[in-house]
């Protein structure tokens, strides 16, 4: 959320956003916790219907692109009133 703060609200300047990320996978497993990762959106609808399906914990890892973003979301200092569902468009 930090990246897309950044793209967002300060034109682009990504600052200390670069993410390395563990084999979520094995930690899962190290737990005995069932998991899967997704990296296709075509598999995704499969995967989630076995996550669900699971009468256990379950740990279900969704690889997006690296600008893809997370809505919606509520700017700092605004209300929810004033919520994002979408970028803004470019004036």
């Amino acid at each position: 959320m930090v990246r897309q703060w950044q793209q967002l609200f300060h034109g682009k300047r990504y600052s200390f956003t670069e993410m390395q990320n563990p084999d979520f996978i094995k930690i899962a497993e190290a737990y005995q916790i069932p998991a899967a990762k997704v990296t296709e959106q075509k598999n995704l609808e499969a995967e989630l219907k076995k996550m669900l399906a699971a009468e256990t914990s379950y740990f279900l890892e969704v690889v997006v692109e690296k600008e893809d973003n997370v809505f919606p979301m509520v700017p700092a200092g605004a209300g929810v009133a004033e919520i994002i569902l979408e970028i803004p468009k470019q004036t």
